[in-house]
């Protein structure tokens, strides 16, 4: 039997005195697909964080790939698309492609990129002046960049987040 790519184990979460999740527990296998819906404050983004290693379970325990999220080796399995949030102003499409690609060890290439992402000719422009499709389109791309095992949507509709183990990465 395969191990699971993610397992979260009786995992809780408190902010103050304020409970965000209490006891959570589930596995996501290889090449499964899972969602999380929930109405605004119910932990989605929560959970994703400490899934990704940026927050820490006030109880329980947290593994990507059988190893803490935290873990410098598994950063390079992962691939991550945000809502829209970039950071960057003054920066072209493809100046931002290449600077997350050079984050990690085996990059997809450029062009691939750029077609997996359905980019067409909208490299050059300034992200501030894309439109909101073309920034998603941009999100999506940054988010395959590094060729990642494994891709988390944050919200890729309203209210839902997903989780997708990319089963057979091409891997030098």
């Amino acid at each position: 039997t395969m191990t699971a790519i993610i397992q979260v184990t009786n995992v809780s979460k408190q902010f103050a005195q304020k409970s965000i999740l209490s006891h959570i527990n589930f596995d996501v296998a290889p090449g499964e697909i899972i969602g999380l819906i929930g109405k605004n404050g119910a932990g989605k983004s929560t959970l994703i964080n400490m899934m990704l290693g940026l927050t820490e379970p006030t109880d329980g325990k947290i593994t990507l790939f059988g190893q803490a999220p935290q873990s410098k080796t598994i950063k390079d399995k992962i691939g991550v698309m945000f809502q829209d949030s970039f950071g960057l102003d003054r920066v072209r499409g493809s100046e931002l492609i290449q600077l997350v690609r050079s984050y990690y060890s085996h990059p997809l290439p450029f062009s691939e990129v750029v077609k997996l992402a359905a980019l067409g000719e909208n490299l050059t422009t300034m992200v501030t002046k894309m439109s909101g499709g073309q920034r998603r389109k941009l999100n999506f791309a940054l988010a395959m960049a590094g060729n990642p095992e494994l891709l988390f949507l944050d919200e890729p509709t309203a209210g839902m987040l997903s989780l997708i183990h990319i089963s057979e990465p091409t891997r030098p």
